[in-house]
């Protein structure tokens, strides 16, 4: 009978204006915020705190919307805790604002200022600038409206109203306290919680029905500040004490663009936020570059405005302003909106952060907006054919590769090409077809000739031609490939015994023995060669009487099939010079003397020292 009472996860602001969450290990609060213990119990069920008079009080002190409005009430038998049907409930008669809440106040014995924070923690509702839009009214106190639900849920209809929220918030505190050991889904003092990723021990029972009524740390907190704010400390166990943190310089954010923001690639789109002083200081900005949004990543360079802090903007540091304020003052209760346009590249996804600064003190507090900007592409391909895993080394390849128009665009030939890197050099080859419409197959052809043998790397992507000289590239239309250069005729050394140091005219064996890493089989055409200058071809300064001529050593005897190993053994005989001597080694086919790789070079180059 009590499961219509159970809150659904719900994150107050978030429910209107979608107000960002924000990663809380990145979020810095308060020296004094311990997320133990927010509030004492002798302050959320000090029922008497205020008489109605005074929260009417309280209300025309801030200026509060609040102050003169009027709507339905809550019938005093229709108490939550017993569950009634609220269909025999008949609506009471129009009550002002103060009477709701000093009503629901005494009726659930907790504390009316424990109501008023929550309107404006939830809604902004004591110092919302102007006439409140009418579903921050309808769902005052953020109750039973989840993070993923929707406020037009026919379940929760029956929560709607400001008198119903107001009534349900006061009975959801007492109700978590009185039934914190029968129900499963409250959280209780002194047991462990994952909240936002950290430990969280509730160590009284009235902080634990905060993070039962909102799940989340950045909740409690901002509820913590207000409560600071407006009646000083909540943790003490005296009505007024006067309040641990400054509250000076302190903001609420009331409204925002949504987080997630989908939006076409080379298009920029707005996000906006807007911040409600609610601290005791006017926001200086006469020379409007006092206030401003910065990127985040400057936390822990920049101080959280307190009594003693101080910060002036590092010249390095402006380029990561995203707006300055053309505000010169917010004075207290006003809002302060600021907006800009973020840049949507050809990155699929970007996220980041801002917070607010005021030049001289240091960044707000709670100010922190973030945004996950997710592109629309209506150019974007995806891979359906890409390079062979083995090509021909040494000659030149044709290449063709194929991708699919996945974006919402046609793609033509003029404007669409196929950017590919070899050996650290940019290539363009355009499309094949003349258009290509969404769903089809594009196809791209490019030549590459690559003289080395073994893994070669190509990167692949996509790009539209936008004017004369510019492209942007394809998110997803981006690959790597490792192609395997092989050829026809090749060699890799498996030892060799060519002398680095040699008496003159001294005449010496040598073994050198290869393996056929070839596709085609070794005879008498391949032969081994000795040059002492490649660039021209010079005769050899190492010779035998053995061998064919001054520049061929030997022929291969017999068939050498891929994989096996043949081994050369030969002589060389020193010239009668002392010097030391280039020698340079290649193994060439068949009457053109086609030179063959040995590994990944054509040549294997030695110095040989001579001595008398």
């Amino acid at each position: 009978m009590f499961k219509k009472f159970k809150i659904l996860s719900l994150i107050g602001i978030l429910l209107i204006n979608f107000i960002p969450s924000l990663d809380l290990q990145a979020q810095e609060y308060d020296p004094d915020f311990d997320q133990n213990y927010i509030i004492s119990q002798f302050q959320m069920f000090d029922y008497d705190a205020m008489s109605q008079a005074e929260i009417q009080s309280f209300l025309v002190s801030k200026g509060s919307y609040l102050v003169d409005y009027y709507t339905d009430g809550w019938p005093i038998h229709c108490d939550i805790r017993t569950g009634s049907d609220d269909s025999n409930c008949q609506i009471m008669t129009r009550m002002r604002a103060s009477e709701i809440i000093y009503s629901a106040a005494q009726r659930y014995k907790v504390s009316p200022r424990l109501i008023l924070v929550m309107l404006q923690k939830e809604q902004g509702l004591i110092q919302w600038e102007g006439t409140p839009p009418a579903k921050r009214l309808d769902w005052a106190c953020g109750y039973a409206v989840c993070d993923n639900c929707s406020m037009d849920d026919p379940k929760i209809q029956k929560y709607k109203g400001f008198g119903r929220q107001v009534d349900n918030v006061a009975g959801a505190m007492r109700f978590y306290q009185d039934y914190a050991h029968t129900y499963s889904y409250i959280k209780t003092a002194s047991k462990a919680y994952n909240i936002d990723g950290e430990t969280v021990i509730p160590s009284n029972q009235s902080t634990a029905n905060l993070y039962t009524y909102t799940p989340h740390t950045r909740g409690p907190y901002t509820f913590w500040r207000v409560w600071q704010r407006y009646f000083g400390d909540p943790t003490s166990s005296q009505r007024d004490k006067t309040s641990t943190i400054s509250t000076d310089y302190m903001l609420q954010i009331i409204g925002s663009s949504i987080e997630k923001l989908m939006v076409y690639e080379g298009e920029k789109t707005g996000v906006w936020v807007e911040y409600l002083n609610i601290g005791t200081k006017v926001w200086d900005n006469e020379t409007q570059n006092k206030l401003y949004l910065i990127d985040a990543k400057y936390k822990s360079q920049i101080p959280i405005i307190s009594k003693t802090s101080n910060f002036s903007l590092e010249e390095s540091m402006k380029k990561d302003v995203v707006v300055y304020s053309a505000k010169k003052t917010v004075l207290p209760g006003k809002v302060l909106r600021l907006s800009f346009l973020l840049g949507a590249d050809y990155e699929k996804y970007k996220s980041g952060e801002y917070i607010l600064v005021l030049d001289g003190k240091g960044w707000f507090a709670d100010s922190g907006i973030a945004y996950n900007l997710e592109r629309i592409f209506r150019y974007d391909a995806k891979l359906n054919k890409g390079i062979p895993k083995n090509l021909e080394a040494g000659e030149t390849n044709t290449i063709t590769v194929e991708y699919k128009n996945v974006g919402t665009k046609p793609w033509y030939q003029g404007e669409t090409y196929l950017k590919w890197i070899s050996s650290g050099h940019e290539h363009y080859a355009k499309m094949n077809q003349w258009h290509i419409l969404p769903g089809e197959i594009a196809s791209f052809t490019f030549y590459s000739k690559v003289d080395g043998v073994g893994d070669h790397q190509y990167d692949l992507s996509v790009w539209k031609k936008v004017d004369a000289g510019k492209y942007n590239k394809f998110p997803t239309g981006e690959n790597k490939f490792v192609a395997n250069m092989s050829v026809r005729y090749a060699a890799k050394i498996l030892y060799e015994s060519i002398p680095r140091e040699i008496v003159a005219n001294q005449e010496k064996n040598v073994i050198l023995r290869v393996r056929n890493i070839g596709s085609e089989t070794w005879n008498e055409n391949l032969v081994l060669r000795s040059y002492s200058n490649i660039k021209p071809f010079s005769s050899s300064y190492f010779d035998s009487s053995e061998w064919i001529s001054s520049m061929a050593i030997q022929k291969v005897n017999k068939e050498v099939k891929p994989g096996n190993v043949y081994v050369f053994k030969f002589k060389v005989k020193a010239p009668s010079r002392a010097y030391t001597y280039d020698q340079y080694y290649q193994l060439e086919w068949g009457p053109n003397y086609k030179e063959i790789y040995i590994g990944k070079d054509l040549s294997k180059h030695y110095q040989t020292k001579v001595i008398n």
